[in-house]
């Protein structure tokens, strides 16, 4: 399970959700100039809907950061690293031990 995110993080750098492609995050690098991108989910499965205060405050959970380092690994800049799917982010939600092998 992830960790709940902070608000100071939440603040400070892009978020994105697990459909959100790798040409998307490698523009959102370019254009913010950013190095990482935090990729959470919420516990109901939902995004976060903007001005709507009536809806219970729903936690964001952190599942992990993709880098511009795994950016050029799907450009194959790295070819030792496997490549990532083409049109989604890495699976990230791996645990020590889980063997795809």
């Amino acid at each position: 399970a992830g960790r709940p995110v902070s608000s100071c993080l939440r603040q400070n750098l892009f978020v994105a959700s697990l459909e959100t492609s790798l040409p998307d995050i490698e523009t959102v690098f370019v254009e913010k100039s950013i190095s990482c991108v935090p990729v959470i989910i919420y516990a109901d499965g939902g995004e976060p809907v903007l001005g709507e205060r009536s809806q219970r405050k729903r936690e964001p959970t952190l599942l992990g950061i993709i880098s511009r380092t795994d950016v050029l690994r799907e450009h194959s800049f790295y070819s030792s690293v496997q490549r990532l799917s083409p049109n989604h982010l890495p699976h990230i939600t791996r645990h020590p031990g889980d063997d795809d092998r």
